[in-house]
């Protein structure tokens, strides 16, 4: 001991500096390999997520597992937003099998072991985007996959025309929301973790969200699900509005934004009382 602090001493005396101590190693919920970080090609600013509420209680598990972000973002002062919208009814039964006048079908059956099957072709935009919600899922140790985490793979295809539909709509820093999203998953304890799964499952909001996504694409006349029809599923379900509620992302608005980016119409079960639902809605 006494011959510890004389080699400081010693150390001190000649100039030398002590070695400066090692950084605390984070919690392994909190980290993200590289193959998982944003695309620092962005050139969008980040929104800080240093100012996280670390007193998030329990209560708010409810709200990561809907989708819906409003306690969250009532607790920071970034984005500017109005009030909550009220959304058509009509748009979350698009994620419901059997929809409208169109009766179940096989493919409707809540079977989580087809969601990927080689009978649901997925574009390599849409697919990129599951692949990175699963794999976020088992890095987080959640093992469980929401809807938030396939909007967290989605913005990062910054090429593909969902983002340039949500670009158009206003939501031109793809960068920062991935950053907004992320925070209010961990604001919200969306990234708790878990016991551990050797599997990956998805929650029944996200298991809906993608089968909704297929039905999209059949309703758009295409046999392969492209990243436009998983940002409507995302859009039905309340995802993108719960979370941006300041960009007016409903599903009126985000349908409108896909078919004159993307070009064509989606031929939707009950477009004309869908219609009415959302003429009754005052949306600004």
């Amino acid at each position: 001991m006494h011959q510890s602090l004389r080699a400081s001493k010693s150390m001190l005396s000649c100039g030398h500096a002590l070695p400066a101590p090692q950084a605390a190693i984070p919690s392994r919920a909190t980290i993200l390999p590289p193959s998982l970080a944003p695309s620092t090609s962005y050139s969008s600013r980040p929104i800080p997520t240093s100012s996280i509420n670390a007193h998030s209680s329990s209560s708010n598990n409810e709200s990561a597992s809907t989708g819906s972000a409003l306690p969250c973002l009532q607790q920071r002062g970034g984005r500017s937003r109005r009030g909550m919208l009220v959304r058509p009814a009509a748009s979350s039964a698009y994620l419901q099998p059997g929809v409208g006048n169109a009766p179940a079908t096989p493919d409707d059956e809540d079977d989580e072991s087809d969601i990927l099957s080689p009978d649901n072709e997925f574009s390599v935009y849409t697919r990129s985007t599951i692949t990175y919600a699963m794999n976020l899922a088992r890095t987080a140790e959640t093992y469980s996959v929401h809807p938030w985490f396939l909007l967290l793979g989605l913005l990062r295809q910054e090429d593909c025309t969902a983002c340039k539909v949500l670009k158009s709509l206003g939501l031109e820093d793809l960068y920062g929301a991935w950053h907004e999203v992320l925070w209010a998953l961990r604001v919200s304890d969306g990234l708790e973790r878990k016991p551990f799964m050797p599997e990956i499952s998805f929650t029944d909001r996200a298991y809906k969200v993608l089968k909704a996504a297929v039905r999209f694409a059949h309703w758009g006349g295409r046999k392969k699900v492209q990243s436009e029809d998983l940002l409507l599923a995302l859009a039905a379900s309340s995802t993108l509005d719960g979370i941006f509620p300041d960009l007016n992302l409903n599903f009126g608005h985000v349908r409108a934004g896909v078919e004159r980016i993307a070009g064509g119409r989606y031929f939707l079960p009950d477009d004309e009382e869908a219609g009415l639902a959302q003429q009754s809605v005052d949306v600004f």
